[in-house]
């Protein structure tokens, strides 16, 4: 059973290797073009050119409609791979990838690990 387990764990990890791969095609080459993308990363550059982590702001103005959980970590991300696409869309990706494990343990504890692997594939080759 020990070499079984592991060998259906190994399988998942590949896969989740491959959706990520693939998440990642052209994660930077396609410009930000949907609205809330162009949103986010403006305020998320704007919060790494002020340096005020604290409030988030739009246009250099007070925000109150969004918190700040995800431009924090959009932030951490254009510290890391710098403000334009692939930082923008960096925790999209690693969000993407987390959503894969949960729905993949979801359906483990539902059923067996076959319904959550399968229950995973299908979540991550769907459209959008």
């Amino acid at each position: 059973m020990g070499n079984d387990f592991r060998l259906k764990n190994s399988i998942v990890v590949y896969f989740l290797i491959g959706f990520g791969s693939i998440f990642a095609l052209g994660i930077r080459e396609i410009p930000l073009f949907d609205l809330d993308e162009l949103y986010f990363a403006e305020i998320t550059r704007e919060m790494i050119r002020t340096g005020h982590y604290g409030q988030v702001t739009f246009n250099f103005e007070p925000l109150y409609e969004k918190p700040p959980f995800f431009f924090w970590l959009q932030a951490a991300s254009m510290h890391f791979w710098g403000i334009n696409e692939l930082g923008a869309r960096f925790p999209n990706l690693v969000c993407g990838l987390i959503t894969l494990i949960t729905v993949y343990y979801i359906g483990k504890q539902y059923k067996d690990q076959w319904f959550g692997f399968l229950w995973m594939c299908l979540y991550g080759t769907t459209f959008l």
